[in-house]
């Protein structure tokens, strides 16, 4: 039976496009009716951004708003997709890699493409679940994400696991635990061929504060960059990525508001008091 008939047969009378996507609409879900509580307001449009994984699509993006009802963002310019990475909102996240002058396309598109500082980046999330570390150069935080190969996902190596440790040998199982770490960081890190030195290192998640973590993620980067330790970013460890996200897409929202042809070069702009409403 064709995939794609499938899919769409499933879709016609209510059900997901397929289990993957019922699994992410579960997981979607929770996280709107978890946010509605947190802000104690509705939500009727979001964002959402992803870790690197494998055969992960944007149909299956596009399939989760659609059997939750929700308006689908359309990308419009600047990198813009649906499918993003938790990489670029977390850079966004920090006020990096997105325009200043967000409510003025021809700014805008200049910042973005000229004048933004190029940085390298990494990107480290840490949770009760999981261990991700990611690696990318850019202006834009949407254009950083790097090659497929420039990324790590544990889901072993959550916090979690480092705190319920009750082997017999417990010192020697901990330091497996953050020696695997500390290996993931070196993929990453060598995984460019140029072996350039990190600009600036974004700790993200809720364990990302996490004393012993923060350590072993630092002095590795120390070694393998001859003692030069970048920029530490982890403030608001637990949302930047979020409000990163929300950044784009406001961004996006507005760029969507203007003619066509104003991404493209023309004087289109958008009103500073209408940029600023919380509606957009």
């Amino acid at each position: 039976m064709p995939r794609q008939w499938l899919r769409d047969a499933r879709k016609s009378i209510g059900l997901p496009a397929s289990d993957d996507v019922g699994l992410l609409a579960e997981l979607f879900e929770a996280l709107l009716e978890e946010a509605e509580a947190y802000i104690k307001e509705p939500i009727s449009e979001a964002f959402f951004t992803t870790p690197h994984l494998l055969a992960l699509y944007q149909e299956d993006i596009q399939d989760v708003y659609l059997h939750l009802g929700m308006p689908f963002p359309e990308g419009s310019a600047f990198h813009f997709r649906p499918l993003t990475q938790e990489t670029a909102g977390a850079i966004a996240g920090h006020d990096l890699g997105i325009c200043p002058t967000f409510w003025n396309a021809t700014t805008c598109l200049d910042e973005v493409r000229n004048t933004l500082p190029v940085y390298r980046y990494m990107v480290v999330s840490y949770t009760r679940n999981a261990f991700t570390a990611s690696l990318g150069t850019g202006r834009a935080a949407l254009a950083v994400p790097g090659f497929f190969y420039q990324h790590r996902e544990d889901f072993e190596l959550g916090s979690d696991v480092a705190n319920i440790i009750d082997d017999d040998d417990w010192e020697e199982a901990r330091d497996e635990y953050w020696t695997r770490i500390r290996d993931h960081i070196v993929a990453v890190w060598v995984s460019d061929i140029k072996k350039q030195n990190i600009d600036k290192l974004i700790l993200i998640g809720e364990s990302a504060g996490d004393v012993e973590f923060v350590r072993n993620v630092v002095e590795q980067l120390k070694t393998l960059q001859h003692g030069e330790v970048p920029e530490i970013l982890m403030d608001d460890a637990v949302f930047a990525t979020s409000k990163g996200a929300a950044q784009i897409l406001l961004r996006d929202k507005l760029l969507r508001m203007l003619p066509r042809d104003s991404h493209e070069g023309g004087q289109g702009h958008v009103s500073q008091e209408l940029a600023k409403q919380g509606d957009l």
